[in-house]
């Protein structure tokens, strides 16, 4: 369930309707809809930055007591840094937002760094910490680019833009937003082994990449081309490719 409401959470996002993503979101909690909680501790960041925004501080408190927990059940290092990562979103801390995105940065989760930094670079900036939050906002943008991440890439501008931070002259990139031309070369990649039926964990264990990562990939595919499911990307995908190739 957790892979199926993912990619509709960011649509509904993008829609503009925070308040039936924030619905879907709130699923995450209950762990009988993540088998063995495996990897719940990668979204929770998401929901806990989506439950502020709405003002709603019992969802958040909720899914850093959920982070929480998973940490102290197992103390792998995913689980503690998201753990200090959803605590320090709820508190405002930004030095522990910061220390969340080492520590993410230290195992290889570039994706999971990012998030932390964009909270962290919100925070800097509603403090005052211009400078800093500056710096910390063009590595998160780096880091957004670099994945093809683009919707998280316009989110963190738009969080940012009231504070007077944008990014430089020069644009990261002249690629379309939508359409198969705005697709990165990873995202093109994971719509064929979409299409070919490989489910998300397959797709991971073939480019050596979390699944996390591939859900980020899969639902910027879905926003940019303007489709609902991944039946849609393979019948896209084939009209495109020719027969036999």
């Amino acid at each position: 369930p957790r892979s199926t409401l993912f990619p509709y959470t960011t649509l509904f996002r993008s829609a503009g309707d925070t308040g039936r993503a924030l619905e879907l979101m709130a699923h995450w909690l209950d762990p009988a809809l993540i088998r063995g909680q495996e990897t719940r501790h990668e979204l929770l960041p998401q929901l806990v930055r989506v439950a502020l925004d709405t003002g709603d501080r019992d969802l958040a408190a909720a899914a850093v007591t959920a982070a929480e927990a998973d940490a102290a059940s197992d103390p792998q290092p995913g689980r503690l840094a998201t753990a200090r990562c959803c605590r320090a979103q709820l508190d405002d801390d930004a030095a522990g937002l910061l220390a969340a995105a080492g520590s993410y940065l230290e195992h290889g989760w570039p994706l999971e760094r990012a998030t932390a930094l964009e909270e962290a670079a919100v925070r800097l900036a509603a403090g005052g910490d211009l400078t800093e939050a500056r710096a910390v906002f063009n590595d998160v943008i780096k880091v957004y680019f670099g994945l093809g991440a683009s919707w998280d890439l316009r989110r963190t501008e738009a969080r940012l833009r009231p504070h007077g931070i944008r990014r430089g002259p020069r644009a990261l990139s002249r690629r379309p937003v939508t359409g198969w031309e705005a697709l990165t070369p990873s995202e093109t990649r994971i719509a064929e082994l979409v299409a070919r039926g490989l489910s998300n964990p397959d797709i991971a264990a073939e480019l050596y990449v979390s699944r996390r990562t591939v859900q980020t990939h899969v639902s910027n595919i879905l926003i940019k081309l303007d489709l609902r499911s991944r039946v849609e990307v393979a019948r896209e995908y084939a009209s495109r490719t020719p027969s036999g190739s």
